[in-house]
């Protein structure tokens, strides 16, 4: 009769991962990131949160991206994040000054950011950079 109970424990541990999980794998992209070069008025970090919820305004991911500023870093606001068809992860951020566009590409405890800025007011150059992040613990 044991064996029984242990075949059984066995099997429901087996068992696939939900469609929850499909959706919500966390994976090696969810956590904080942050710029390994600090330089004004260029990204500083990004924080990653899998919302587990296709339905939530964000989608099943949501991002906060900041740049660095004085007194204190400036917050480009929390946006959705997603997954093309290519398994790359892609952010847009849209303000009243500019859109933010992100794509993002995490190895292991380090990331490269492609970031490019369409400013919307006349006189400021667009810019286009790469930036290198490592995952911060908390």
């Amino acid at each position: 009769m044991k064996w029984l109970f242990i075949f059984f424990t066995l099997l429901l541990s087996a068992t696939p991962a939900s469609a929850d999980d499909a959706i919500c794998p966390g994976g090696s992209i969810a956590g904080d990131w942050t710029n390994v070069r600090q330089e004004l008025n260029v990204l500083s970090r990004i924080e990653i949160v899998p919302t587990c919820d296709e339905n939530s305004p964000f989608g099943a991911w949501k991002v906060r991206a900041h740049e660095k500023c004085l007194p204190r870093d400036c917050s480009w606001g929390w946006v959705q994040g997603a997954f093309d068809d290519r398994g790359h992860f892609w952010v847009k951020f849209e303000t009243f000054s500019a859109v933010r566009t992100m794509s993002l590409n995490p190895q292991s405890l380090r990331m490269r950011a492609d970031v490019k800025i369409n400013y919307r007011l006349d006189g400021k150059e667009d810019i286009e950079a790469s930036y290198i992040l490592v995952k911060t613990a908390k």
